[in-house]
């Protein structure tokens, strides 16, 4: 909500400010405030559905908190997701309504974090949690008419990011309350009084060398989870009122034959924090369903502590967190108390049984995962497109208000796409940890909305393109990824009428970004075809490709077996464009495009043998002696027994290097790939890398292979590997058995492409795809379905590893790895630390201690040359290099036993057809020559990810006569293009986003305002961005040279939207040298609103009417 007005200024400062005043302390007073936070941790899917919790849970707890606060001027809430409260809010009249807001202005219920959900920290790009938060606050602000709140409530992430105390300044926030660290890291902290900090992470800079965050957030780590302690049990979320008073009246019975002991509980949690005042947490996962039971029980047990000498010198309150916060920092201040500093995060976590160590849920359900990643992407590029249509529509004076589009209203879809984004956040859904029942209902619920997105933007495309060039297109589909599928987008041998003959369809390719995509790539089941391109000036399809040397085609049979052809045309599409292109299918002679490959097939050479399970793994000098992995249970009765499955038996080594050897490469003008040798598993490669300017990188070689882990499982004595955790016994990963079968090698004109086939114990087969790109080697790889069987009851955690034969560390285990692809951080699993983290076996840290979430890519930097050695990823995976030179990441997992932390299942996701998933999956290979180009190359990778083509497709169409109008705007195309790209690069852009801001569940001013972010790599500050003269830039280069008179004004505002202000004293710890700071700041994230001539009037009213039926409410 934005402050327009000095009335408007004077009503958000009276907001919130009728808290709890708690008297300045007396410096010889003893008293100790206990302020006892009331709240419900409401996980928004888990092991029911975010609906299915509302029904049965959540509506009871928030419609009682509202009776009891009502009932009792005493009592107050903490309320954190607004996916129920929502919910709630909507099904409520006004008067309901009115009386929430009045405990609002009296302090009484307080919102906390705000977000659409809690949000996982690991898994979510940066994008991602802004987006989760920018949805909730929309909501708060339009809808409930309150400021959001400054204090970020994560206490159920499983380990904390480095990013998040950066991020969430730059979206408003203040402090951060979180409870989950480490058992070690959290007993330290209260052994040292380190329980509230200043979380000043350190992040890398293009200058090697930590560079210091330059702001400090302040910090609160809970004594016991989020459920306070002491025996106090909130962990009581029985919906049978009388069960639930029966169990309260039982706990009270407890203390009161002892209270002496919960005194002195609280009087040891106390000694952990530095002032007289702790936050004691009263909730846990559904907490206060029957409210008023609640709230009597906490009165009980209080008046037992008072009723004693000793709980004399506690005084407790009904609190809120706000009022904890404000307390504590007056208590700083008056006692002049410097809180310690800490530069690290809190990964990965560690706890809850002895050796577990949560990093398995950084892969687990690789497809849902990339599921999420595509859909957050398809959104982000969708209402980024709808903001462009408002944009042209308003240059035309057209009405936005309300268009509908085959029957939809894209503004609607705005705010569903959004809802479903920041609901794919939670840190049970974007982590896999939700039960299976409970994934399939969110991937049907995404998809569902994809296939109705897709009909929105196909009809808005299918208007564009009969106003911009008379081509009438029907029945436009726009290919998205299905769950579980390889995303071969485009017609197969089902869609049998386009396989006829002579028969046409019409392809669009999309470019959202603001950057010019160099080729196209399509999937086709053929490879006798012509293709024409759309000459925007001629406004008619032009034979300018067909067999020529635009077109690089090459077939193989696929995983599946089926004869499938990528298809490269070399046609840039320019930025925040799109081509349009006709494919024929003709399989008449003369029209076969494929290129050949060479190479060798030994598919017939490899043969089967029997074998044995393998023995338990060899005790490694670090660990003590594991026990023996279960046997598996024996087979029923036959007359002969089973002989054990076969395994692939590979040919010697030295029969491989006689065909490893370096005939086989492939080349463009910038790089080189060359295989040095193989041994079945491993390939060796030698890559050269020429640079634009013409100079010549070093040579570097290294290794690829498939390997695995095995996961503790059925072992006496142990908690298990699971959804949660990765938890092995290997000293190091082992081969994966499979055999290289296969290499084939394509070099087209301009296009190359590599296939190396791996036979599997059982179809389909493994295949990776390497493609040369200009600065950069594309892996693409399909990952055949695992298995049990063979020996392998435990199952698998599989890593794809890239092990460099010459980059070497500065020693062992130093590598690089961003967060959230928002910042770069340095991983030394060497490092000294206050504490030893250790295993269950003895004190010694476990491999899967070494692993960290990946968002967009690891590094490891050569300790004499400072060069680099990158790898990107498509989607949160764990990754390591904690081996020296060796980059893995973990790309898929089985597994049948639980870690016992909620879910009773394991690591086993089944496909459709009831047999085991297939992953595929990308990852970007680049050797640099310093950090600034790595991280350069790492953040537009990751760009490039969450926006790729769009490829939209139809078979009916019909091309009408262009207009001298439609002709001249294709005339002035390419000087509006090249304006635009030079403003782009002098000032170091990356990425433009638009976001329409709708109001979530209010049918009018859909589209009141845009925002847009803008993402730029800023080595120096000789170039500042003007937000305004970007905004016109953006105009005449998408508008065919009109410039946005209808836009106001362009201002700066928070990540999430909100209106900039300055940070609360006391709560930030600003750096006093900043100049040790430097090349901190190269990846620069901005968020401006675009407020429109037409509305702004409209805005002001709007707010004012809803501020004054308020007379105030919000935060200070």
């Amino acid at each position: 909500m934005k402050a327009y007005l000095v009335l408007l200024l004077l009503l958000f400062t009276t907001i919130g400010a009728r808290h709890l005043q708690l008297s300045p302390a007396d410096p010889d007073d003893d008293t100790i405030t206990i302020h006892m936070v009331c709240h419900s941790h409401d996980d928004v899917g888990f092991q029911q559905t975010g609906e299915e919790y509302y029904t049965n849970k959540v509506n009871n707890v928030i419609t009682s908190v509202v009776e009891a606060l009502t009932a009792d001027s005493r009592y107050k809430f903490s309320q954190t997701e607004m996916f129920f409260f929502s919910k709630w809010w909507r099904e409520h009249n006004e008067t309901m309504r009115e009386k929430v807001r009045g405990f609002v202005r009296e302090g009484r219920f307080e919102f906390l974090l705000g977000g659409w959900v809690a949000n996982d920290e690991a898994c979510p790009t940066f994008e991602e949690i802004i987006a989760n938060i920018q949805m909730g606050h929309d909501f708060l602000v339009k809808d409930v008419g309150v400021q959001p709140p400054k204090i970020a409530w994560l206490v159920d992430s499983f380990g904390h990011s480095a990013a998040t105390p950066d991020l969430f300044h730059k979206m408003g926030f203040d402090s951060l309350f979180f409870a989950r660290v480490s058992d070690q890291e959290k007993d330290l902290r209260k052994e040292r009084k380190l329980m509230e900090f200043m979380w000043q992470p350190k992040y890398e800079g293009v200058v090697a060398g930590g560079q210091v965050a330059k702001e400090g957030m302040f910090t609160h780590l809970m004594h016991e989870m989020y459920q306070g302690g002491c025996n106090i049990d909130m962990w009581i979320y029985q919906s049978d009122a009388n069960h639930m008073k029966n169990l309260f009246t039982q706990k009270v019975a407890e203390l009161k034959r002892n209270p002496d002991e919960f005194v002195k509980c609280i009087e040891r949690f106390a000694n952990h924090y530095r002032t007289k005042h702790v936050l004691f947490t009263l909730g846990t996962d559904f907490a206060f369903q029957f409210a008023n039971l609640s709230y009597n029980y906490i009165d009980s047990w209080v008046q037992v502590a008072n009723s004693i000498p000793a709980g004399k010198k506690f005084k407790f309150v009904y609190s809120t967190v706000q009022e904890y916060q404000d307390a504590v920092q007056s208590d700083l201040r008056r006692l002049n108390i410097e809180l310690p500093k800490y530069d690290g995060d809190f990964y990965p976590l560690t706890g809850n049984y002895p050796g577990h160590t949560w990093s398995g849920y950084f892969t687990s359900r690789p497809n849902f995962k990339r599921l999420i990643r595509e859909f957050t992407g398809v959104q982000q590029v969708s209402n980024s497109f709808y903001g462009w249509q408002t944009l042209e529509s308003m240059s035309e004076r057209q009405d936005v208000a309300n268009p509908t589009v085959n029957g939809g209203n894209f503004k609607h879809h705005v705010a569903d796409m959004r809802k479903m984004t920041a609901k794919m956040m939670h840190h049970d859904s974007i982590t896999g940890s939700s039960l299976v029942y409970i994934i399939y209902n969110e991937t049907v619920g995404m998809q569902q909305l994809l296939d109705s997105n897709q009909q929105v933007m196909s009809g808005l495309w299918q208007k564009r393109l009969l106003r911009e060039h008379g081509l009438k297109v029907d029945e436009m589909a726009l290919c998205t990824y299905k769950i579980n599928d390889r995303n071969k987008c485009l017609p197969d041998e089902s869609s049998s009428r386009l396989l006829e003959s002579g028969k046409n369809f019409v392809l669009l390719i999309y470019n959202p970004t603001v950057m010019e995509q160099e080729y196209i790539n399509l999937n086709l089941p053929f490879s006798t075809f012509t293709v024409q391109i759309f000459d925007r000036e001629a406004k008619t399809f032009q034979i300018v490709m067909s067999t020529s040397q635009e077109v690089d085609t090459f077939c193989n049979d696929g995983p599946d077996g089926k004869h499938e052809c990528d298809v490269y045309i070399h046609r840039s599409v320019a930025p925040l464009s799109y081509e349009l292109l006709l494919v024929t299918y003709n399989n008449a002679p003369g029209f076969d495009s494929r290129v050949s490959s060479y190479g060798f097939d030994l598919r017939e050479m490899l043969s089967l043998e029997p074998t044995q399970p393998p023995p338990p793994p060899e005790a490694p000098n670090y660990f003590v002696p594991a026990t023996p992995a279960s046997p598996p249970p024996p087979p029923p009765p036959t007359p002969k027994p089973k002989p054990p499955p076969p395994k692939v038996q590979t040919l010697s080594p030295e029969e491989y290097s006689k065909i490893c050897n370096d005939t086989l490469y492939i080349q463009n003008k910038h790089l080189t790939l060359q295989v040095r040798d193989c041994d079945g598993k491993m390939v060796r490669f030698l890559v050269k890398r020429v640079g634009d300017d013409g100079v010549k990188y070093v040579d570097r070689e290294f290794e690829f292979d498939f390997r695995y882990y095995q996961p503790i499982a059925q072992t006496a004595g142990q908690v298990n590997s699971g959804l949660y955790v990765f938890k092995t016994e290997d000293k190091d990963s082992r081969e994966f058995d499979h055999a290289i079968s296969k290499i084939q090698v394509f070099n087209g004109k301009l296009m190359q492409q590599m296939l190396i086939h791996y036979k599997n114990q059982k179809e389909p087969n493994t295949v990776l795809k390497i493609r040369l790109q200009k600065d950069h080697l594309e892996f693409d790889v399909f990952f055949a379905r695992l298995s049990f069987e063979n020996g392998h009851q435990a199952g698998f955690d599989v890593t794809a590893n890239w092990q460099s034969v010459d980059i070497k560390s500065e020693r062992a285990g130093v590598f690089y790895t961003d967060a959230n692809a928002y910042k770069i951080v340095k991983r030394d699993i060497n490092a000294a630390r206050n504490y030893t983290p250790t295993n269950y076996l003895n004190k010694v840290k476990q491999v899967a201690q070494y692993f960290y979430p990946i968002n967009a890519g690891l590094f490891i930097e050569d300790a004499k040359s400072k060069q680099q050695m990158l790898v990107m990823n498509d989607r949160p995976q764990g990754g390591s290099a904690w081996k020296d030179g060796r980059i893995e990441l973990m790309i898929h997992r089985l597994g049948s036993t639980s870690d016992q932390l909620g879910v009773g299942e394991g690591v086993n996701d089944y496909a459709i057809d009831g047999k085991g998933v297939n992953v595929s999956a990308k990852f970007y290979v680049a050797f640099t020559r310093d950090r600034e180009e790595a991280f350069r190359l790492l953040q537009r990778k990751h760009i490039e990810t969450m926006n790729q083509l769009q490829y939209f497709f139809s078979d009916v169409y019909h091309l009408k006569s262009p207009t001298d109008k439609q002709k001249a705007l294709a005339l002035q195309q390419p000087e509006l293009q090249k304006a635009f790209t030079d403003f782009l690069e002098i000032h170091g852009i990356l990425e433009v986003q638009l976001m329409p801001m709708p109001y979530p569940d209010n049918e009018q001013d859909l589209f009141d305002t845009l925002n847009m972010r803008v993402t730029r790599f800023q080595r120096d500050k000789t170039h500042p961005l003007d937000e305004e003269s970007l905004m016109q830039e953006l105009c005449k280069y998408t508008l065919g040279g009109n410039e946005c008179d209808f836009i106001k004004t362009v201002r700066p505002v928070l990540l999430d939207g909100d209106d900039m202000e300055t940070s609360a004293a006391g709560l930030f710890y600003e750096e006093e040298t900043p100049s040790e700071n430097k090349g901190e700041d190269y990846f620069i994230v901005e968020n401006f609103e675009i407020v429109f001539e037409s509305s702004d009037r409209r805005r002001r009213r709007l707010i004012a009417e809803r501020l004054l039926s308020l007379g105030g409410s919000g935060r200070d």
